[in-house]
């Protein structure tokens, strides 16, 4: 016998096609225009930016080791990176020591970040090369905010 083709399976796709049947009819009684949000800027790499604020992926990690290797020699938490990221006018998504522990683990497998102990890092060693394009990339995105935050101020007094 199949897996998912069980009379169990039946009445499963049964209630979904009621449930998806139900939410159809319902949409189709609303005229709900689709809203596209328009990118801000885009990253060097041709990534859209939504929200240049929020730091993710790449751009957090070189964040964070650029932060580390500006201040050599001291040790930081997730905690108190946050909050240096917080004080530049950046946050992180999701639970933000979580995320920034996740993105100091793969620093830490490259030997830009070091892991000193539970929750403690600092800075490792990186290639000038790498540290260049960390710092471009850090600058282009504190350039989008700074961008976008006086578009605000403009379009508030406006």
């Amino acid at each position: 016998m199949k897996a998912g083709s069980g009379p169990a399976a039946r009445s499963c796709q049964r209630g979904w096609r009621t449930i998806i049947d139900m939410f159809d009819e319902a949409a189709d009684d609303i005229d709900l225009e689709p809203v596209a949000r328009a990118p801000v800027a885009v990253e060097l790499w041709g990534e859209p930016i939504f929200d240049p604020s929020c730091l993710r992926r790449i751009v957090l990690r070189y964040f964070l080791s650029e932060l580390l290797a500006t201040h050599t020699g001291r040790v930081w938490t997730p905690t108190e990176l946050g909050e240096a990221l917080a004080a530049r006018g950046f946050h992180v998504g999701g639970r933000p020591a979580k995320e920034i522990s996740d993105a100091l683990r793969a620093e830490v497998n490259r030997g830009r970040v070091l892991r000193v102990g539970r929750g403690r890092y600092r800075s490792g060693t990186v290639p000038g090369a790498t540290r260049r394009r960390m710092r471009s990339v850090v600058r282009h995105r504190q350039a989008v905010l700074a961008r976008e935050l006086a578009r605000e101020q403009r379009h508030r007094f406006t």
